[in-house]
């Protein structure tokens, strides 16, 4: 590792949130590589002729230049079976290896092939709690795959989104960028020149419905939303005055003819009579011909009643099942300004996921919560009933928007309330399952998809079922902080073991004492005796 580390080949760091960083820098890679490997094959030589009656294999990793245009200007960018196989030396090895054996003779090693990567993943030999790189390669070896496959996104969004909730003076969430970045992130198209799979939303219109419609031009109108091309699909629409005039402080909602040809809608809950708001937002949808989809952004929902908000949101399906509009509800804590997104992993729970599917369970064992962040305190015991969001939880509002934009284009988020709540506690399967997810290159709309899709829940299932396969490693697969706890309990068991044994030899002293003291009593004895 010293050799190659003074060659340039620095150890890879995971990846940042822009992935077409580089994730180790790259330079001269040909010269570089014949450098190491030739320096590599010489320190083998001179190892071995130390030991002459031993026999060696001495196995070099020789990264190989990228030939394909794609990735010949970065050749460190990070796969998930890349990260796998790099970290772990008994796996199939993208990269060339060049195995040298003195005194005898060695087969060649090469890459497995896909199905043979797959019934090697079918044996159920990897274990998820050691590696979660490991884990994810082999979810992908599963399917024959060698990176993430696309997402599935939704076909009936639509041309045409409204956007309601937001670029409101009145609003005390109004942050430093005027709300742009929903519209932004609404602003994505699947460009199929470029990349065919590209997650995009491709609306053709985006309506705001704002307050004051001279007010959001002023703040939305800008150079990055000229340069990205928004101001070409962004229109604004407002409350008529009667409409106003008649709520009477309340928030004001579309008429049946704004809403005419909008196939979406976004919609974020907040300020006075959330309620409310909800219901009229569920009422103007299952009336309108044209929209198919709403998605809602509840900020500070751990004081909203969630059991009521879901009941009235599945109103937007009959009773035969058939959903006639499909509801997307994102829920977070209390918005923060100062916290960007991507700053914490995340847990997510699906709040519609009872066996009754009108109310929410608890959090799950993997939604765990940190020590350091202002939700952390709390814990899932703070949380309010049907939310398994703390009282006091703080989420990033970059990240909401990011939250409730995908999730209205995934088909993974059709008909689901899901709750996020932001997650530092390092032990945690989230946690782990995030930055694992991260570092292995998915994209935000894979990401996002993976874990709505029970990706911490199916992780924690893994690991069990390796449990069983596999008793005998139980104890090496414990954490640290399990092996502290299981030590902790183990002496306090001795300890109280001693403390009652000791008190029985007490007890036993004293019974001897009190009985000696009856046999010798003053009556028996004679004067002299007791001198």
């Amino acid at each position: 590792p010293q050799l190659l580390h003074s060659l340039g080949y620095h150890q890879l760091s995971p990846h940042s949130r822009n992935r077409n960083q580089p994730a180790m820098k790259s330079s001269t890679a040909s010269s570089s590589t014949a450098a190491a490997a030739a320096l590599a094959l010489v320190s083998a030589a001179a190892i071995a002729s130390s030991s002459p009656s031993s026999c060696m294999a001495v196995s070099a990793f020789v990264p190989t230049p990228a030939s394909s245009s794609t990735n010949q200007n970065n050749p460190a960018i990070l796969t998930p079976s890349s990260a796998y196989r790099a970290n772990d030396a008994s796996s199939p090895s993208s990269t060339s290896t060049t195995s040298l054996a003195f005194g005898v003779g060695s087969d060649d090693i090469s890459d497995l092939t896909p199905s043979a990567r797959k019934k090697r993943a079918q044996k159920g030999d990897i274990n998820p709690a050691y590696s979660m790189q490991a884990y994810l390669t082999s979810l992908l070896d599963l399917q024959e795959l060698d990176v993430p496959s696309p997402t599935q996104t939704r076909t009936d969004l639509g041309s045409t989104v409204l956007v309601s909730g937001f670029v409101d003076p009145a609003s005390p969430t109004l942050g430093k960028d005027s709300d742009q970045a929903i519209f932004d992130l609404l602003n994505v198209d699947t460009h199929a020149d470029v990349d065919p799979d590209m997650f995009g939303l491709n609306f053709e219109t985006i309506v705001a419905f704002v307050p004051d419609a001279a007010f959001a031009k002023k703040r939305l109108v800008s150079r990055s939303a000229r340069y990205s091309g928004l101001l070409n699909k962004l229109a604004f629409e407002q409350p008529s005055a009667t409409a106003t005039t008649a709520t009477s402080g309340a928030v004001a909602m579309p008429t049946p003819q704004q809403l005419e040809g909008v196939t979406s809608w976004v919609a974020r809950i907040e300020g006075t009579d959330r309620m409310g708001q909800i219901q009229s937002i569920v009422q103007l949808a299952r009336s309108s011909p044209s929209v198919a989809n709403v998605a809602f952004l509840l900020t500070d929902a751990s004081t909203l009643d969630m059991e009521a908000v879901l009941n009235v949101v599945q109103t937007m399906k009959d009773d035969a099942g058939l959903t006639k509009k499909s509801f997307t509800v994102v829920a977070v804590g209390e918005i923060d300004d100062e916290v960007s997104e991507a700053t914490y992993p995340y847990a997510v729970a699906d709040l519609l996921s009872s066996s009754d599917g009108t109310g929410g369970d608890a959090a799950p064992p993997s939604m765990d919560y940190s020590t350091t962040i202002p939700q952390a305190n709390s814990g899932a015991a703070a949380t309010t009933t049907g939310t398994s969001i703390p009282a006091d939880a703080t989420y990033s509002r970059e990240e909401s928007f990011r939250l409730v934009a995908t999730c209205l284009g995934l088909e993974c988020g059709r008909n689901k309330a899901l709750a996020f709540a932001a997650v530092d506690n390092v032990n945690a399967t989230s946690y782990k399952l995030v930055k694992g997810l991260r570092e292995a290159g998915y994209g935000w709309d894979q990401e996002l998809q993976f874990m709505v899709d029970g990706g911490a829940k199916n992780y924690d299932q893994a690991v069990e079922e390796y449990k069983a396969r596999h008793p005998e490693e139980e104890r090496v697969m414990m954490s640290a902080d399990e092996k502290l706890e299981e030590a902790i309990a183990d002496a306090m068991a001795r300890q109280q073991a001693e403390n009652e044994e000791a008190l029985r030899r007490m007890e036993t002293k004293a019974a001897i004492d009190s009985e000696f003291l009856l046999e010798m009593s003053e009556e028996s004895i004679t004067a002299g005796d007791w001198a």
